[in-house]
């Protein structure tokens, strides 16, 4: 099946689950198809994309779906340009929650459901075992509650990658602790299994992630850390933080990159 034809069989209102965590394991060219659909329809006005993924992706998804002008609801984190701007004109609405909130709150029901999981895999089997590639981000929740699912099977991935992963989904509302307790210890699989009657459409493929290095503090990133350094002093001279400082976990992108340096 062509990512051509995939895009044709998705709904205009639809909410995705999206493989990808950071650029990595992203879907790279059903969005991109999904997206063409959009520019060469005569009532794109009829098209509504909620997005849900792991964390930030690629342009391929975020971006191509982003200048659709069409997107609703992007969940949870991003760090698309694209998307920032539509974010901070009030164009579309955002949700930024703590990464480890979002598959509970999907799965009890908080969020609009998910219409179509498109992952990317490395293998998938006969029987409905979806082995991923360089993430996993939310594809294990996101697969569970689909009604439809769409996989880019990318052959720029070793078949040596099934395994890296260790796919396991609490249940909710246990309050049970999950029985990890050293490094090595694995409590899950290394494959989604979904009922293999769910899984409408394989596209192959052969693309790498568009992963970037990172760009240099500029100008106003500084301002910015250098008011937060400003603050944690302030802090120190209260005495509400302590002289040997606390642990701090730094975040991504510009502004964290100039605290640190």
């Amino acid at each position: 099946m062509s990512a051509d034809d995939v895009a044709q069989r998705m709904p205009e209102q639809i909410t995705i689950g999206a493989s990808g965590f950071t650029p990595a394991g992203y879907p790279k060219v059903i969005p991109g198809a999904y997206a063409q659909r959009i520019q060469n329809s005569k009532n794109p006005e009829n098209f509504s994309i909620n997005l849900y993924t792991g964390a930030s992706t690629g342009d391929e998804l975020d971006g191509v779906l982003a200048r659709t002008g069409r997107m609703k609801l992007r969940i949870p984190y991003q760090s698309h340009p694209d998307l920032r701007k539509l974010i901070n004109k009030g164009k579309l609405n955002f949700i930024d929650m703590h990464l480890s909130h979002v598959g509970r709150y999907i799965r009890e029901g908080i969020f609009p459901s998910i219409d179509v999981a498109i992952v990317e895999a490395c293998d998938v089997t006969p029987d409905g075992r979806i082995y991923l590639t360089n993430s996993s981000g939310m594809s294990g929740t996101y697969l569970s509650l689909a009604k439809d699912i769409y996989i880019e099977l990318n052959e720029a991935h070793p078949l040596d990658m099934k395994g890296l992963h260790d796919i396991y989904l609490p249940e909710l509302h246990t309050g049970r602790p999950i029985n990890i307790d050293y490094v090595d210890d694995r409590i899950g699989t290394p494959y989604v299994r979904v009922n293999p009657e769910r899984i409408k459409g394989i596209v192959l493929t052969n693309n790498f992630d568009s992963s970037k290095g990172f760009k240099e503090p500029d100008e106003a990133s500084f301002k910015i850390a250098n008011h937060i350094l400003d603050f944690i002093l302030h802090e120190v001279e209260h005495g509400r933080i302590p002289k040997g400082l606390l642990p701090f976990q730094s975040g991504v992108g510009n502004v964290a990159n100039a605290v640190l340096a």
